[in-house]
């Protein structure tokens, strides 16, 4: 089993992305292997990233990013096939109604996300049910991972910018509990 987990470069004159804190603390302690890739925050290479991650077929790709709306783990049902920056990304571009890529206008997980809600609330997780994952890097790679591997192998989760919101130990128990619901474990054997 092969599982992609994806964080994004710093942007917006920020030195770190809660992001890439996240996914290489989920994969410094997740007891499986992961394979770990930071995003860029650029709309001009951003699409061969992904593309270098989805040619070698994941068997799951969890993608994280940062929302400074999020106030808990936010669960992306849904990516837009459309770029609407609000701040320039890292090289200074800030495309305006543009679509990332042809085809439809929406795409969405196959991933129940009402239930995958109940269960990170189980844990004591703040969490929310999104189906808008912006317009920005965010959104982009999300709609272009569901585009490559389809909807049952992507998931995109925010996690806030401010860790006053949501302390680094209840988003790792939350992403932990996300991919737990993902793939869950086999009984023990008696």
């Amino acid at each position: 089993m092969r599982i992609v987990l994806s964080g994004f470069e710093p942007f917006g004159g920020r030195a770190v992305n809660r992001s890439a804190t996240a996914a290489e603390r989920l994969a410094e302690r997740w007891p499986g292997e992961l394979e770990l890739v930071t995003l860029p925050v650029r709309f001009a290479t951003l699409p061969e990233a992904i593309e270098r991650v989805a040619v070698t077929t994941p068997d799951f790709w969890l993608m994280l990013g940062e929302a400074s709306s999020a106030s808990g783990l936010r669960l992306e049902s849904t990516a837009a096939n459309e770029i609407s920056a609000r701040i320039p990304d890292n090289d200074g571009a800030q495309p305006q109604g543009h679509p990332i890529a042809p085809g439809g206008k929406v795409l969405q997980t196959a991933l129940s996300i009402d239930a995958l809600v109940r269960e990170l609330t189980k844990l004591e997780v703040p969490v929310e049910r999104s189906d808008d994952a912006g317009r920005f890097a965010c959104n982009a790679a999300y709609y272009l991972a569901l585009a490559k591997l389809g909807a049952n192998r992507v998931l995109f989760v925010h996690v806030p910018d401010d860790a006053t919101k949501l302390s680094g130990e209840q988003v790792l128990r939350g992403l932990f509990g996300v991919l737990e619901f993902v793939f869950p474990r086999a009984p023990a054997s008696t």
